[in-house]
Protein backbone atom coordinates (compact mmCIF):
# COMPACT_ATOMS: atom_id res chain seq x y z
CA UNK A 1 0.00 0.00 0.00
CA UNK A 2 1.64 3.39 -0.88
CA UNK A 3 0.14 6.96 0.57
CA UNK A 4 -1.63 9.72 -1.64
CA UNK A 5 0.68 12.35 -2.61
CA UNK A 6 -1.50 14.84 -0.76
CA UNK A 7 -1.62 12.91 2.53
CA UNK A 8 2.54 12.77 2.06
CA UNK A 9 2.39 16.50 1.68
CA UNK A 10 0.60 17.20 4.41
CA UNK A 11 2.40 14.81 7.00
CA UNK A 12 5.58 14.47 5.30
CA UNK A 13 5.75 10.94 5.75
CA UNK A 14 6.46 8.05 2.70
CA UNK A 15 6.17 4.12 3.29
CA UNK A 16 9.50 2.79 2.53
CA UNK A 17 9.49 -0.60 3.43
CA UNK A 18 6.57 -3.38 4.92
CA UNK A 19 6.51 -7.03 6.16
CA UNK A 20 3.61 -9.28 7.68
CA UNK A 21 4.36 -7.80 11.04
CA UNK A 22 6.08 -4.06 10.59
CA UNK A 23 5.60 -1.21 8.55
CA UNK A 24 8.55 1.35 8.00
CA UNK A 25 7.84 4.72 7.63
CA UNK A 26 9.65 7.59 6.59
CA UNK A 27 9.88 10.96 8.21
CA UNK A 28 11.87 14.64 8.64
CA UNK A 29 9.94 14.94 12.22
CA UNK A 30 8.53 12.78 14.97
CA UNK A 31 5.29 11.37 14.41
CA UNK A 32 2.13 11.76 16.35
CA UNK A 33 0.41 9.98 18.74
CA UNK A 34 -2.58 10.47 16.19
CA UNK A 35 -0.71 10.18 13.17
CA UNK A 36 1.31 6.77 14.59
CA UNK A 37 -2.51 5.59 15.74
CA UNK A 38 -3.83 6.46 11.82
CA UNK A 39 -1.26 4.53 10.40
CA UNK A 40 -1.46 1.49 12.72
CA UNK A 41 -5.38 1.35 11.99
CA UNK A 42 -4.40 1.58 8.18
CA UNK A 43 -1.83 -1.35 7.62
CA UNK A 44 -3.50 -3.21 10.98
CA UNK A 45 0.48 -4.07 12.04
CA UNK A 46 2.87 -2.26 14.16
CA UNK A 47 4.47 0.71 12.43
CA UNK A 48 7.81 2.17 13.67
CA UNK A 49 9.42 5.79 11.98
CA UNK A 50 12.95 6.38 10.23
CA UNK A 51 13.43 10.09 10.61
CA UNK A 52 15.52 11.34 7.79
CA UNK A 53 16.54 14.60 6.34
CA UNK A 54 14.20 16.91 4.18
CA UNK A 55 16.04 16.48 1.20
CA UNK A 56 15.86 12.65 1.26
CA UNK A 57 12.32 12.57 2.28
CA UNK A 58 11.55 14.76 -0.45
CA UNK A 59 13.04 12.26 -3.17
CA UNK A 60 11.44 9.69 -1.51
CA UNK A 61 8.19 11.46 -1.95
CA UNK A 62 8.69 11.69 -5.58
CA UNK A 63 9.56 8.48 -6.04
CA UNK A 64 6.44 7.40 -4.02
CA UNK A 65 3.90 9.14 -6.29
CA UNK A 66 4.66 7.12 -9.50
CA UNK A 67 2.14 4.49 -7.41
CA UNK A 68 -1.09 5.17 -6.71
CA UNK A 69 -2.80 4.14 -3.21
CA UNK A 70 -4.95 6.24 -0.57
CA UNK A 71 -4.51 6.96 2.78
CA UNK A 72 -6.60 8.60 5.29
CA UNK A 73 -6.64 10.93 8.37
CA UNK A 74 -8.68 9.97 11.37
CA UNK A 75 -9.00 12.15 14.50
CA UNK A 76 -10.48 9.92 16.76
CA UNK A 77 -13.58 8.72 14.34
CA UNK A 78 -14.05 7.36 11.44
CA UNK A 79 -15.75 10.58 9.57
CA UNK A 80 -12.86 11.69 8.22
CA UNK A 81 -11.54 8.12 6.82
CA UNK A 82 -14.86 7.03 5.34
CA UNK A 83 -14.91 10.12 3.32
CA UNK A 84 -11.72 9.30 1.79
CA UNK A 85 -12.52 5.58 1.46
CA UNK A 86 -15.48 6.64 -0.74
CA UNK A 87 -12.99 7.53 -3.32
CA UNK A 88 -11.50 4.32 -4.38
CA UNK A 89 -13.36 0.92 -6.23
CA UNK A 90 -15.87 -0.61 -4.48
CA UNK A 91 -14.33 -3.98 -3.62
CA UNK A 92 -11.45 -1.89 -2.40
CA UNK A 93 -13.47 0.44 -0.35
CA UNK A 94 -15.73 -2.67 1.20
CA UNK A 95 -12.41 -4.08 2.79
CA UNK A 96 -10.94 -0.49 3.63
CA UNK A 97 -14.25 0.48 5.75
CA UNK A 98 -14.54 -2.71 7.28
CA UNK A 99 -11.03 -2.48 8.22
CA UNK A 100 -11.05 0.82 9.84
CA UNK A 101 -14.36 -0.12 11.74
CA UNK A 102 -12.73 -3.22 13.22
CA UNK A 103 -9.77 -1.43 14.69
CA UNK A 104 -11.51 1.70 16.18
CA UNK A 105 -13.64 -0.74 17.59
CA UNK A 106 -11.02 -2.20 19.26
CA UNK A 107 -8.97 1.05 19.94
CA UNK A 108 -12.46 1.72 21.87
CA UNK A 109 -12.38 -1.60 23.20
CA UNK A 110 -15.81 -2.33 21.93
CA UNK A 111 -17.36 -5.57 22.63
CA UNK A 112 -20.33 -5.45 19.64
CA UNK A 113 -20.50 -3.30 16.01
CA UNK A 114 -23.62 -2.36 15.34
CA UNK A 115 -24.78 -1.52 11.81
CA UNK A 116 -28.48 0.05 11.98
CA UNK A 117 -30.37 1.14 8.87
CA UNK A 118 -32.39 3.85 9.09
CA UNK A 119 -34.33 5.84 6.10
CA UNK A 120 -31.71 7.36 3.97
CA UNK A 121 -28.80 6.53 6.42
CA UNK A 122 -26.77 3.51 7.93
CA UNK A 123 -25.53 4.68 12.15
CA UNK A 124 -22.54 3.01 12.88
CA UNK A 125 -22.31 2.46 16.73
CA UNK A 126 -19.90 0.73 19.06
CA UNK A 127 -20.83 -1.30 22.29
CA UNK A 128 -18.23 0.00 24.45
CA UNK A 129 -18.64 -1.33 29.07
CA UNK A 130 -22.20 -2.16 27.68
CA UNK A 131 -23.47 0.60 26.31
CA UNK A 132 -24.68 1.31 22.57
CA UNK A 133 -23.42 4.19 21.11
CA UNK A 134 -21.95 5.28 24.22
CA UNK A 135 -19.28 7.19 22.05
CA UNK A 136 -20.16 9.08 18.81
CA UNK A 137 -22.10 7.62 16.58
CA UNK A 138 -20.77 8.01 12.64
CA UNK A 139 -23.18 7.89 9.76
CA UNK A 140 -22.84 6.01 6.46
CA UNK A 141 -24.70 6.50 3.25
CA UNK A 142 -26.48 3.18 2.25
CA UNK A 143 -24.05 2.30 -0.61
CA UNK A 144 -21.40 2.90 1.83
CA UNK A 145 -22.87 0.36 4.30
CA UNK A 146 -23.53 -2.28 2.06
CA UNK A 147 -20.02 -2.31 0.94
CA UNK A 148 -19.39 -3.40 4.54
CA UNK A 149 -21.94 -5.56 4.64
CA UNK A 150 -21.19 -7.02 1.71
CA UNK A 151 -17.31 -7.43 2.61
CA UNK A 152 -18.07 -9.30 5.86
CA UNK A 153 -20.66 -11.70 4.10
CA UNK A 154 -17.81 -12.56 2.26
CA UNK A 155 -15.01 -12.96 5.00
CA UNK A 156 -17.64 -15.14 6.53
CA UNK A 157 -18.24 -17.58 3.87
CA UNK A 158 -21.52 -16.27 3.46
CA UNK A 159 -23.78 -15.22 0.31
CA UNK A 160 -23.39 -11.67 0.06
CA UNK A 161 -25.84 -11.33 -2.80
CA UNK A 162 -28.24 -12.62 -0.34
CA UNK A 163 -30.24 -9.70 1.76
CA UNK A 164 -33.32 -11.11 2.06
CA UNK A 165 -33.11 -13.38 4.85
CA UNK A 166 -30.37 -13.20 7.92
CA UNK A 167 -27.45 -14.52 7.82
CA UNK A 168 -25.14 -15.66 10.70
CA UNK A 169 -21.39 -16.66 10.07
CA UNK A 170 -17.80 -15.66 11.59
CA UNK A 171 -14.20 -14.98 10.54
CA UNK A 172 -11.03 -14.09 12.00
CA UNK A 173 -9.66 -10.51 11.55
CA UNK A 174 -6.08 -8.92 12.28
CA UNK A 175 -6.53 -5.63 13.80
CA UNK A 176 -3.94 -3.14 15.23
CA UNK A 177 -4.19 -4.93 18.84
CA UNK A 178 -3.85 -8.27 17.36
CA UNK A 179 -5.94 -11.12 16.38
CA UNK A 180 -9.91 -11.25 16.84
CA UNK A 181 -12.55 -13.70 16.18
CA UNK A 182 -15.99 -12.16 14.92
CA UNK A 183 -19.30 -13.27 14.81
CA UNK A 184 -21.52 -12.29 12.49
CA UNK A 185 -25.36 -11.55 11.97
CA UNK A 186 -27.68 -9.85 9.73
CA UNK A 187 -31.24 -9.33 9.39
CA UNK A 188 -33.13 -7.30 6.91
CA UNK A 189 -35.36 -4.70 7.66
CA UNK A 190 -37.78 -2.12 5.76
CA UNK A 191 -34.47 0.20 5.51
CA UNK A 192 -31.98 -2.06 4.49
CA UNK A 193 -29.59 -4.96 6.15
CA UNK A 194 -28.44 -4.51 9.66
CA UNK A 195 -25.38 -5.50 10.44
CA UNK A 196 -24.04 -6.63 14.47
CA UNK A 197 -20.54 -7.96 14.48
CA UNK A 198 -19.38 -9.13 17.91
CA UNK A 199 -15.72 -9.28 18.27
CA UNK A 200 -13.73 -12.23 20.66
CA UNK A 201 -10.51 -11.29 21.21
CA UNK A 202 -7.95 -13.91 20.59
CA UNK A 203 -4.92 -12.92 22.75
CA UNK A 204 -7.72 -11.21 25.61
CA UNK A 205 -6.04 -11.87 28.91
CA UNK A 206 -7.78 -15.02 30.59
CA UNK A 207 -9.81 -14.19 33.59
CA UNK A 208 -8.93 -16.40 36.32
CA UNK A 209 -11.90 -16.97 38.90
CA UNK A 210 -11.31 -15.32 41.61
CA UNK A 211 -10.85 -12.42 39.26
CA UNK A 212 -14.44 -11.75 38.32
CA UNK A 213 -15.75 -9.84 41.16
CA UNK A 214 -17.06 -12.44 43.29
CA UNK A 215 -16.96 -11.97 47.14
CA UNK A 216 -15.04 -14.05 48.71
CA UNK A 217 -18.10 -16.06 50.19
CA UNK A 218 -18.85 -16.33 47.26
CA UNK A 219 -15.72 -17.81 45.30
CA UNK A 220 -15.82 -20.24 48.32
CA UNK A 221 -18.88 -21.42 47.37
CA UNK A 222 -18.32 -21.95 43.47
CA UNK A 223 -14.99 -23.15 44.09
CA UNK A 224 -16.25 -25.53 46.36
CA UNK A 225 -18.88 -26.92 43.71
CA UNK A 226 -16.13 -26.85 41.10
CA UNK A 227 -14.90 -29.84 42.98
CA UNK A 228 -17.59 -31.38 43.64
CA UNK A 229 -17.47 -35.21 41.46
CA UNK A 230 -21.04 -34.42 40.31
CA UNK A 231 -23.47 -32.03 40.52
CA UNK A 232 -25.04 -28.85 38.46
CA UNK A 233 -23.98 -25.34 38.27
CA UNK A 234 -25.45 -23.59 35.76
CA UNK A 235 -24.60 -19.60 35.50
CA UNK A 236 -27.49 -17.36 34.36
CA UNK A 237 -27.69 -13.74 33.15
CA UNK A 238 -29.24 -12.58 29.96
CA UNK A 239 -27.10 -12.20 26.35
CA UNK A 240 -23.71 -10.25 26.67
CA UNK A 241 -22.98 -10.56 30.38
CA UNK A 242 -20.16 -12.85 30.77
CA UNK A 243 -21.59 -15.91 31.61
CA UNK A 244 -18.64 -17.67 28.99
CA UNK A 245 -16.08 -16.01 30.30
CA UNK A 246 -17.13 -17.72 33.90
CA UNK A 247 -17.86 -21.01 33.17
CA UNK A 248 -14.37 -20.98 31.20
CA UNK A 249 -12.89 -19.30 34.51
CA UNK A 250 -14.23 -22.35 36.23
CA UNK A 251 -13.06 -25.00 33.91
CA UNK A 252 -9.21 -23.35 34.50
CA UNK A 253 -9.75 -24.15 37.99
CA UNK A 254 -9.46 -28.10 37.23
CA UNK A 255 -6.79 -27.93 35.34
CA UNK A 256 -3.94 -30.74 36.64
CA UNK A 257 -7.27 -32.11 38.46
CA UNK A 258 -6.91 -35.45 36.18
CA UNK A 259 -10.62 -35.15 35.11
CA UNK A 260 -11.59 -35.41 31.36
CA UNK A 261 -13.06 -32.10 30.84
CA UNK A 262 -15.74 -31.96 27.34
CA UNK A 263 -17.45 -28.99 25.98
CA UNK A 264 -20.41 -28.31 23.72
CA UNK A 265 -20.54 -25.30 22.36
CA UNK A 266 -22.24 -22.56 19.80
CA UNK A 267 -19.67 -21.43 19.00
CA UNK A 268 -16.34 -22.45 20.72
CA UNK A 269 -15.38 -18.80 20.93
CA UNK A 270 -11.83 -19.49 23.09
CA UNK A 271 -9.26 -22.61 22.64
CA UNK A 272 -8.79 -24.12 26.07
CA UNK A 273 -5.87 -26.79 26.66
CA UNK A 274 -6.40 -29.81 27.98
CA UNK A 275 -10.06 -29.43 26.95
CA UNK A 276 -12.15 -31.63 24.26
CA UNK A 277 -14.65 -29.09 22.49
CA UNK A 278 -16.78 -29.86 20.48
CA UNK A 279 -19.07 -27.48 18.15
CA UNK A 280 -22.57 -27.90 17.07
CA UNK A 281 -24.03 -27.90 13.75
CA UNK A 282 -27.75 -27.75 13.61
CA UNK A 283 -27.84 -28.08 9.88
CA UNK A 284 -25.94 -31.92 9.63
CA UNK A 285 -28.10 -32.55 13.44
CA UNK A 286 -25.30 -31.99 15.68
CA UNK A 287 -27.09 -30.33 18.47
CA UNK A 288 -26.20 -30.03 21.85
CA UNK A 289 -28.74 -32.77 22.59
CA UNK A 290 -27.45 -35.31 20.31
CA UNK A 291 -23.39 -34.39 21.14
CA UNK A 292 -24.25 -34.62 24.94
CA UNK A 293 -25.67 -37.92 24.41
CA UNK A 294 -23.13 -39.14 22.61
CA UNK A 295 -20.52 -37.34 24.82
CA UNK A 296 -21.61 -39.14 28.02
CA UNK A 297 -20.04 -42.41 25.81
CA UNK A 298 -16.98 -40.74 25.72
CA UNK A 299 -16.21 -41.04 29.49
CA UNK A 300 -16.39 -37.25 30.62
CA UNK A 301 -15.85 -36.43 34.38
CA UNK A 302 -16.85 -33.01 34.04
CA UNK A 303 -19.31 -31.41 30.78
CA UNK A 304 -19.35 -27.84 29.74
CA UNK A 305 -22.92 -27.08 27.89
CA UNK A 306 -22.66 -23.66 26.05
CA UNK A 307 -26.39 -23.45 26.72
CA UNK A 308 -29.49 -24.89 28.02
CA UNK A 309 -31.98 -23.84 25.49
CA UNK A 310 -34.40 -27.05 25.05
CA UNK A 311 -36.26 -29.69 26.89
CA UNK A 312 -33.94 -32.83 25.04
CA UNK A 313 -31.01 -30.93 26.45
CA UNK A 314 -32.46 -29.98 29.75
CA UNK A 315 -33.23 -33.37 30.59
CA UNK A 316 -30.26 -35.32 29.61
CA UNK A 317 -27.82 -31.97 31.44
CA UNK A 318 -30.04 -33.00 34.68
CA UNK A 319 -29.78 -36.98 34.09
CA UNK A 320 -25.75 -36.65 34.07
CA UNK A 321 -25.49 -35.35 37.11
CA UNK A 322 -27.40 -38.46 38.35
CA UNK A 323 -24.79 -40.65 36.51
CA UNK A 324 -21.77 -39.30 38.63
CA UNK A 325 -20.70 -36.23 35.93
CA UNK A 326 -20.36 -32.71 36.73
CA UNK A 327 -22.32 -30.48 34.03
CA UNK A 328 -21.77 -26.83 33.87
CA UNK A 329 -23.68 -24.63 31.50
CA UNK A 330 -25.19 -21.31 30.78
CA UNK A 331 -28.75 -20.45 31.52
CA UNK A 332 -30.72 -17.35 30.28
CA UNK A 333 -32.32 -16.87 33.32
CA UNK A 334 -33.12 -13.72 34.66
CA UNK A 335 -31.84 -14.42 38.28
CA UNK A 336 -30.19 -17.71 40.46
CA UNK A 337 -33.71 -18.27 41.85
CA UNK A 338 -35.42 -18.04 38.48
CA UNK A 339 -33.11 -20.71 36.99
CA UNK A 340 -35.54 -23.16 38.81
CA UNK A 341 -38.25 -21.68 36.95
CA UNK A 342 -36.41 -21.92 33.71
CA UNK A 343 -36.01 -25.22 33.74
CA UNK A 344 -39.19 -26.08 34.77
CA UNK A 345 -40.12 -24.07 31.56
CA UNK A 346 -38.16 -26.76 29.66
CA UNK A 347 -39.61 -29.36 31.07
CA UNK A 348 -37.28 -30.25 33.86
CA UNK A 349 -39.89 -30.95 37.11
CA UNK A 350 -38.45 -30.99 40.57
CA UNK A 351 -38.23 -34.39 40.98
CA UNK A 352 -35.21 -34.92 38.52
CA UNK A 353 -33.77 -32.64 40.67
CA UNK A 354 -34.71 -34.13 43.73
CA UNK A 355 -31.04 -35.39 44.87
CA UNK A 356 -29.00 -33.26 43.12
CA UNK A 357 -26.39 -31.17 44.23
CA UNK A 358 -27.23 -27.88 41.97
CA UNK A 359 -25.75 -24.46 42.40
CA UNK A 360 -27.37 -21.58 40.26
CA UNK A 361 -25.30 -18.47 39.81
CA UNK A 362 -26.19 -15.54 38.08
CA UNK A 363 -24.48 -12.31 36.98
CA UNK A 364 -24.63 -8.80 35.82
CA UNK A 365 -21.87 -6.62 34.14
CA UNK A 366 -21.49 -3.49 36.02
CA UNK A 367 -19.42 -0.31 34.72
CA UNK A 368 -16.29 0.80 36.25
CA UNK A 369 -14.98 4.20 36.64
CA UNK A 370 -12.00 4.98 35.49
CA UNK A 371 -8.55 6.06 37.03
CA UNK A 372 -7.68 9.14 35.07
CA UNK A 373 -3.94 9.68 35.49
CA UNK A 374 -4.64 12.57 33.06
CA UNK A 375 -6.89 15.31 32.07
CA UNK A 376 -9.98 13.02 31.92
CA UNK A 377 -11.04 14.66 27.87
CA UNK A 378 -7.47 12.98 26.92
CA UNK A 379 -7.78 10.11 29.09
CA UNK A 380 -6.90 6.73 26.21
CA UNK A 381 -8.82 4.39 28.28
CA UNK A 382 -12.32 6.10 28.87
CA UNK A 383 -11.72 8.59 26.31
CA UNK A 384 -13.38 11.43 28.63
CA UNK A 385 -16.33 9.23 29.44
CA UNK A 386 -15.25 8.60 33.25
CA UNK A 387 -15.92 4.97 32.35
CA UNK A 388 -13.64 1.95 31.73
CA UNK A 389 -14.16 -1.52 31.53
CA UNK A 390 -16.93 -3.56 34.05
CA UNK A 391 -16.87 -6.13 36.52
CA UNK A 392 -19.16 -8.59 37.50
CA UNK A 393 -21.94 -8.74 40.27
CA UNK A 394 -23.20 -11.69 41.46
CA UNK A 395 -26.35 -13.79 43.10
CA UNK A 396 -26.55 -17.47 44.13
CA UNK A 397 -28.75 -19.75 44.57
CA UNK A 398 -28.41 -23.62 45.43
CA UNK A 399 -30.49 -26.92 45.51
CA UNK A 400 -29.61 -30.16 47.44
CA UNK A 401 -28.06 -28.60 50.54
CA UNK A 402 -25.35 -26.91 48.94
CA UNK A 403 -24.98 -23.49 50.42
Amino acid sequence: MRYSTNFMERHRVVLVDEDESVCTVASSHTASTTLTRLLQSYHAKRVQFQIVRDEELTLLMQRATRVSGTVVESHGTNRRQVAEARRINDAAAGTTLLNLILNEAVLQRASDIHLEAARGTTSLRYRVDGIVGAREKIHLTPSEAALVVARAKVLAGANAAERRHPTDGSFSATTVTGPIDVRLSTVPTMDGESLVLRLFHKREREFELHELGMSDDHFAIVDDAIHETSGLIAVCGPTGCGKTTSVYAMIRRLYGSGRKIVTIEDPVEYRLPEVQQIQTNERIGLTFGSLLRNTLRQDPDVILVGEIRDEETARLAVRATHTGHLVMATLHAPSADGAMRRLADLGVSDRPLSGVKALFVSQRLVRMRCHCTVQRSECPDCRGSGWAGRTGRFTIHSEGGRR
